[in-house]
């Protein structure tokens, strides 16, 4: 007899299928679920592929846009860098040029009291230039 539910109508039951016993069937059965198998592996290994596939793609695209945020913020900053050099009175620009006058005069002080010449001290700064760069 079959079940009530609580709203008074009798719940369906499922049949459940007879289990062969027939080696022949039971191998039948097995070879189809393999062939199923099979056959879903292949298209989840193509749907990864295709997945690894836009997944490099928006790698790409990503690393891309790195580099142009990065280069638009470079250019903004030489823009600002630049407004404030034009946005500098005559005033601010005679006092940056005197303190430069008197940093160029400051050098070329030390450099006469060690005795080094402007050629010596070119070379030297080449000379650790390239050996930094070589380190690098």
């Amino acid at each position: 007899m079959p079940r009530i539910k609580k709203d008074g109508n009798p719940v369906e039951t499922k049949v459940r299928k007879p289990r062969t016993t027939d080696p022949d069937a039971r191998i039948a059965l097995v070879d189809e679920q393999i062939h199923r198998l099979e056959k879903l592996n292949e298209s989840r290994r193509e749907l990864i592929a295709q997945t690894e596939k836009k997944l490099n793609e928006r790698k790409e695209a990503l690393n891309k846009s790195e580099i142009a945020l990065q280069n638009a913020r470079e250019k903004r900053e030489r823009i600002v860098a630049f407004k404030e050099r034009s946005a500098m009175t005559k005033e601010e620009r005679a006092a940056r040029r005197t303190a430069e006058k008197a940093k160029i005069a400051e050098l070329l002080d030390v450099m006469k009291t060690t005795g080094i010449s402007m050629d010596d001290l070119i070379e030297r700064l080449t000379v650790g230039k390239s050996a930094t760069e070589e380190d690098a």
